[in-house]
């Protein structure tokens, strides 16, 4: 409402008020000069750009002040405020690309892909393998991902006008240049993987979704195995906080990926199958956590102290908490008769094993039958019963005796 539209009716309203003094036209007036400035604000906020918060009245009854919605932009185009975003530069340097294009193949791949879901994780998949071997590569030396590298200079490295060289030169490149020799299943994963986006992307593609999906899983497997021993140890600091959001990431949707999690299990039952004890990993629930130093779950890659391992097992693996305890329930984490550490725990059964019970010590990897260990019956501390000391642990046994 502006001035010029408001004038006449205000005049109009006070103008037969003007020559009379009666008290019931001086409360007129007075009314008059509160809507005047009603109007007053309300012009000056319409002025103002958009904001978010409420605008306060100024109050017209004896009430509580009314708080208005934020106004509404002015729908006349000639003095509007733009709010527009500034748009921002379309920025992706070699690792967070690569590592885009994966995150996006985990997200095609979660729970029961259908078939787009395939296309989009092979094109994606494809491209995610390719820049990240090259990453590998430019660390070497940046001109070895030019076709000709005696060609290769900054300007056109910074530009990204030149031709690449493909996945099988990469890889050469890579073992003959750089030392990296990829593992012959995963190469052929990777070559595999790139004939099948060529049909793809040129011709289209009519093959078994089964054989697809176990090669994805396959290729998946490979490349997050190439990122965690060939990027992650040489990474610089600002590539490690990428390469950990990612991992993370990869590590939420671990389990919802059918095609992955077959994959991993394919390469790590054959060595899993010589380790012993294995146990379940606290963390992803899966039976492939070795007893070893360090102490790896060979399924989703963590790595634990053996503090962390006893008390995580305690609470994930055996359901037993702290409240738990406070509220009665026995000690999990006990002391290790055979290392004095605080990290034996049980009964629990084992990837060999798994309907038999066995104490589990995450310090020095000893895992004796459940039934083996019992209770010193003077310090309640676990012991292995031999005929020497009987029914009351070595330590308690000295004691008595140097007492004695």
């Amino acid at each position: 409402m502006g001035r010029a539209f408001r004038q006449p009716v205000l005049a109009r309203i006070i103008e037969p008020t003007s020559k009379l003094d009666s008290p019931e036209h001086r409360v007129h007036r007075a009314r008059v000069r509160q809507l005047r400035g009603i109007a007053d604000s309300l012009e000056a906020t319409l002025r103002q750009p958009c904001r978010s918060k409420a605008v306060r009245l100024p109050c017209t009854s004896v009430r509580e002040p009314y708080l208005s919605p934020a106004p509404l932009p002015r729908t006349d185009h000639s003095d509007r405020v733009r709010c527009d975003p500034v748009p921002q530069p379309l920025s992706f340097p070699p690792l967070p690309n690569g590592l885009d294009y994966l995150e996006s193949v985990v997200e095609h791949l979660r729970g029961e892909p259908n078939q787009r879901d395939l296309k989009y994780a092979i094109l994606h998949l494809q491209a995610a393998t390719e820049v990240l071997l090259k990453v590998r590569l430019m660390r070497e030396h940046w001109a070895l991902i030019f076709k000709n590298a005696d060609q290769a200079n900054l300007s056109t490295l910074s530009s990204g006008d030149f031709q690449s060289i493909g996945l099988k030169e990469t890889i050469s490149r890579l073992k003959g240049i750089a030392g990296v020799d990829l593992p012959t299943v995963h190469r052929n994963g990777f070559f595999r993987l790139a004939d099948e986006r060529n049909k793809l992307q040129h011709y289209g593609l009519d093959s078994g979704s089964q054989s697809i999906e176990s090669l994805v899983g396959l290729v998946l497997d490979g490349l997050l195995c190439f990122i965690r021993d060939r990027l992650r140890p040489d990474a610089a600091t600002h590539e490690l906080a990428v390469l950990d959001e990612t991992q993370e990431l990869i590590q939420e949707e671990l389990k919802r990926i059918d095609v992955l999690v077959q994959a991993i299990w394919d390469r790590i039952t054959p060595e899993l199958e010589k380790r012993d004890p294995v146990v379940f990993c606290p963390d992803c629930h899966q039976p492939a956590l070795v007893l070893d130093d360090p102490l790896r779950c060979h399924f989703c890659e963590h790595v634990w102290t053996p503090e962390e391992a006893a008390s995580a097992y305690a609470s994930e693996i055996l359901n037993v908490t702290w409240h738990d305890i406070a509220k009665g329930a026995d000690p999990v984490c006990r002391l290790c008769p055979e290392c004095g550490s605080e990290t034996l725990v049980g009964p629990s059964p084992t990837r060999s094993s798994p309907h038999d019970d066995y104490w589990i010590c995450f310090s020095c990897q000893q895992s004796p039958p459940y039934e083996r260990l019992s209770e010193c019956l003077k310090c309640g501390e676990l012991m292995e019963m031999d005929d020497e000391t009987g029914t009351v642990c070595q330590s308690c046994f000295d004691e008595a005796v140097y007492k004695d």
